[in-house]
């Protein structure tokens, strides 16, 4: 499922919905306000969600460096 550029925040989402995760699932479990997943997920700013990210790749039943490899991160953050 994953590649070495990662996921997007939608085919997360797809993923999620295709397992029956909700959104407030994630965030419960994260402990995060529901708005927080989705503005991880949005991509349109730097918000990381460190929180999250575990939490998501154990839904997925990924590591966290598949869903969001190193390299990737280094060129979000230029």
């Amino acid at each position: 499922m994953a590649t070495k550029k990662g996921l997007t925040g939608l085919e997360i989402r797809i993923e999620l919905m295709r397992r029956g995760i909700k959104l407030v699932d994630i965030a419960a479990r994260a402990g995060v306000k529901p708005p927080a997943v989705t503005r991880m997920l949005s991509g349109k700013d730097n918000y990381k969600g460190r929180r999250l990210r575990p939490v998501i790749a154990e839904a997925l039943g990924l590591p966290e460096d598949e869903i969001w490899p190193p390299e990737v991160e280094r060129r979000a953050a230029r």
